[in-house]
């Protein structure tokens, strides 16, 4: 049965984003794009009040999709977060079965302490979203789509702020990979080490060359093609940044 990739977008982001991903990863996986209430397809519908909601949200989709035996998640920037917390939930059932994570510009939790404060006004996080890279082109000159977006981007990095990190001492039972760009300042300095405490698996690590935060917009195609060879050979990204925790690393992991 084909293997089913479900993505998670990033804050702010919608289903959309992933709209050529189908024809990319044609022969590899079928592509789901996941949607959050308050955007997207789903904008009529209230936005979850917190972080929690949003993965038992996810994990549903996910579990009503029918015919679906095996599957894969890939999420970018919090939509990694999210794909790690949805990871989580499905582990606790046999159906579907996960094979594999891959995680996008996203610190590992333990490690979200070391990114940026969100900004603290409208014109601030409009700033911010500018810098990254992540504000969408077709909308860029309409103020009134510019403000909607932005409160949508609020409203996230507010799940962001009340996220409930909590370890466990079970590790996943899926491969998993992690993708950063070189240049983006949101994960500077992050290797395989990070998630590979939280998740007690080896990780495997691409580095896309000269790319900022948004290369997941500006570089779908090549994302694309990562995340295939990801699927096709999970593990195998990097054998240098790909190892199994120490049994000190992820102990260290659960600490309060």
């Amino acid at each position: 049965m084909t293997l089913t990739l479900f993505c998670i977008p990033h804050a702010g982001g919608t289903a959309a984003l992933y709209r050529k991903w189908p024809g990319l990863l044609t022969g590899k996986a079928g592509v789901r794009a996941l949607e959050l209430p308050g955007r997207g397809a789903r904008a009529r519908e209230p936005q979850v009040p917190d972080f929690e909601h949003a993965v038992a949200d996810l994990t549903r989709q996910i579990r009503a999709e029918p015919g679906v035996s095996d599957c894969a998640l890939f999420g970018h920037s919090l939509g990694g977060l999210l794909a790690y917390e949805v990871a989580r939930q499905l582990t606790t059932s046999p159906e579907p079965a996960l094979r594999s994570l891959i995680i996008s510009g996203c610190v590992a939790p333990t490690h979200r302490s070391e990114t940026a404060e969100p900004a603290a006004s409208s014109d601030e996080l409009l700033c911010q979203i500018g810098e990254l890279g992540m504000l969408p082109a077709e909308i860029a000159d309409d103020p009134e789509a510019v403000a909607y977006f932005a409160g949508i981007v609020a409203a996230d990095l507010k799940l962001l702020e009340g996220y409930p990190f909590r370890a466990v001492s079970t590790p996943l039972t899926c491969a998993v990979s992690a993708l950063f760009g070189s240049d983006d300042p949101m994960t500077a300095g992050q290797d395989d080490r990070g998630w590979a405490a939280v998740t007690g698996r080896p990780v495997s690590v691409q580095l896309l060359a000269g790319a900022g935060h948004a290369y997941v917009c500006e570089r779908a195609e090549m994302t694309a093609m990562l995340v295939a060879a990801e699927l096709e050979n999970p593990g195998d990204g990097n054998p240098g940044n790909s190892r199994k925790p120490s049994a000190g690393e992820f102990a260290g992991s659960l600490l309060p």
